[in-house]
């Protein structure tokens, strides 16, 4: 039996177990629900030891962390490459509860779709791996994969990853691997399959400008003493220059430009302009670094963009007054080679190089998530290419991401390539009421991590 044969014939199965597994509501950020983020782990581990994995294990990630799950299934031949398959297993909460069209944690099927929170964001995708592996092992007739398989699949990622770093360094021997797959992103279209590489990174920071001991009568000392508003709203608008590009000492230093591939595929993507703005809140027009693409800038390109900014009196009617302070928050989206550390010191210089004589600035960062990037030409990208082409029997193609993970930390500490191979769409509605997958998609995922693990192992030797 060939592999997409085995995983059509294994699809109500997989589906079933997937609806069991999807009514464990594992919210991480709500600590009422922190139990059934381990029953969720449990679970989990139960169901990779019924599907063949010799390892199969819980793992606590800290004292004050969730549970993550860590399995393993070696090769026949010990020498072969190890893959390291992360994702997650924690979900969204799912409020508000009065939009969804049935209970977000009783999992449902309809007209093709599994509706349920967590069924693409990371649930499904996680999933899909299991089956996947078993249909690769039916296709060759072989009891072990051409490649160690190993999975780590955490339970804080959507609270921030907060232990994730601690237990991968914990861990590292165990989790040595050759190549990390990533099956918690999207495609550009159910009919236009894709490939994300890279994922921007994020640096923040909040900024008070602070005058005065008290707020002044505008009347009394207006024009004779720094208003921190005014010093702040100029502060601001000294992020960008007139071309939409950041002002911060030595932003663009480490930004690693796109190759003319990376561009080409890109704009081979069908994007609609106008579709784009409906879709981002019906914008009335595109906005960015000049001399590039919407995708590109949104891909590829680094920003700073102002979150908010407050101070002084914003009730109802006047109030004459020149502020005692002024605050704002401000964040950076960074792309591959920037280090978030280097672009939080060069935002604090640019801060007190703006700020004005009698006032003092205070600049408090945030915690940081650096960017990733998979070079489009790397073995590992190549081999999940050519999986996801023979599963979704057409030509594949490239996207990014514009939200940050720990995808990064984990090539770093692992010293592993990553390859993104995922079937979630934007669609989906991940994060929001209503999640919901294609099963056919998600099972076009199952067939491509069968037909993956042959590939990687046949790239050998290029992988590193």
């Amino acid at each position: 039996m060939d592999a997409r044969a085995y995983v059509e014939s294994h699809a109500r199965e997989f589906i079933d177990d997937l609806k069991q597994w999807l009514a464990i509501p594992s919210v991480s950020a709500d600590p009422a629900r922190h139990g059934d983020v381990r029953r969720s782990a449990e679970w989990l581990a139960s169901h990779l030891r019924a599907a063949g994995f010799p390892v199969a294990e819980v793992w606590d990630s800290s004292p004050d962390g969730l549970p993550a799950v860590f399995a393993e299934w070696p090769a026949a031949d010990p020498s072969a490459r190890k893959v390291l398959v992360y994702g997650h297993h924690d979900v969204q909460p799912a409020e508000p509860l009065e939009e969804w069209e049935s209970p977000p944690f009783e999992p449902a099927e309809r007209d093709g779709l599994l509706l349920g929170r967590g069924a693409s964001d990371d649930k499904g995708q996680v999933l899909f791996h299991s089956l996947g592996l078993r249909a690769a092992l039916a296709a060759a007739g072989a009891a072990a994969p051409p490649v160690t398989v190993k999975l780590l699949i955490e339970g804080e990622e959507e609270s921030g990853s907060g232990h994730l770093v601690e237990l991968i360094r914990r861990e590292r021997d165990r989790l040595a691997c050759d190549v990390i797959v990533v099956s918690d992103t999207t495609m550009w279209a159910a009919d236009v399959p894709s490939m994300c590489i890279g994922m921007r990174g994020l640096a923040s920071a909040e900024v008070t400008l602070t005058g005065p001991v008290r707020d002044l009568h505008s009347g009394s000392f207006g024009g004779g003493v720094p208003n921190p508003l005014h010093a702040m709203v100029a502060l601001l608008a000294g992020l960008h220059d007139e071309a939409g590009r950041v002002m911060l000492p030595r932003f663009y230093d480490r930004v690693l430009p796109m190759t003319a591939q990376e561009r080409e595929l890109f704009a081979r993507l069908p994007f609609n302009e106008k579709q784009w703005l409906h879709e981002a809140g019906d914008s009335g027009a595109v906005y960015g670094e000049e001399g590039f693409t919407t995708l590109e800038r949104i891909w590829t390109r680094p920003t700073a963009e102002i979150n908010g900014m407050w101070g002084g009196h914003t009730g109802p009617g006047g109030k004459t007054i020149i502020p005692r302070a002024a605050h704002a928050k401000v964040s950076f989206r960074l792309v591959a080679d920037q280090d978030p550390a280097d672009v939080l010191a060069a935002f604090g210089e640019f801060v007190q190089a703006s700020t004005p004589p009698g006032l003092t600035a205070t600049v408090t960062v945030q915690p940081a998530v650096r960017p990733s990037h998979s070079p489009i030409t790397s073995p590992a990208v190549l081999a999940g290419r050519r999986a996801m082409e023979r599963a979704f029997d057409r030509e594949v193609l490239f996207t990014g991401e514009g939200g940050s993970g720990p995808e990064a930390d984990l090539a770093e500490i692992l010293a592993a390539p990553l390859v993104f191979v995922a079937t979630g769409l934007d669609a989906d509605q991940i994060h929001a009421p209503n999640e919901a997958i294609d099963v056919d998609r998600l099972l076009r995922g199952a067939e491509a991590s069968a037909y993956l693990w042959p590939e990687l192992a046949a790239a050998g030797s290029e992988l590193g």
